[in-house]
């Protein structure tokens, strides 16, 4: 699992940056994002945030990526389940 963590400023990069988000993940917070566990996935987005974003950040902006397995990951109360979500045909 990868989770996506972000502070951004400015309103028009955030707004953009959640929606790049949200092509590969759900969104668990207003700012954090849970992304499927893909090397080519966080490839392409740790490239699209230095090409594209990171140009636009502050030095109040921060971007943190979280790596772990589904072993280490606790879910308590309200938190999305995926496993529970998927149909398989």
């Amino acid at each position: 699992m990868i989770i996506v963590s972000y502070d951004i400023s400015d309103n028009k990069v955030r707004g953009r940056f959640a929606k790049f988000l949200m092509q590969y993940g759900d969104r668990l917070q207003y700012s954090v994002y849970e992304i499927q566990n893909s090397e080519r996935i966080l490839n392409i987005i740790i490239e699209k945030i230095k090409a594209e974003f990171e140009p636009l950040f502050t030095g109040a902006d921060s971007v943190i990526i979280f790596r772990f397995t589904e072993r280490e990951v606790l879910r308590f109360g309200h938190a999305k389940h995926r496993n529970e979500d998927l149909l398989i045909l």
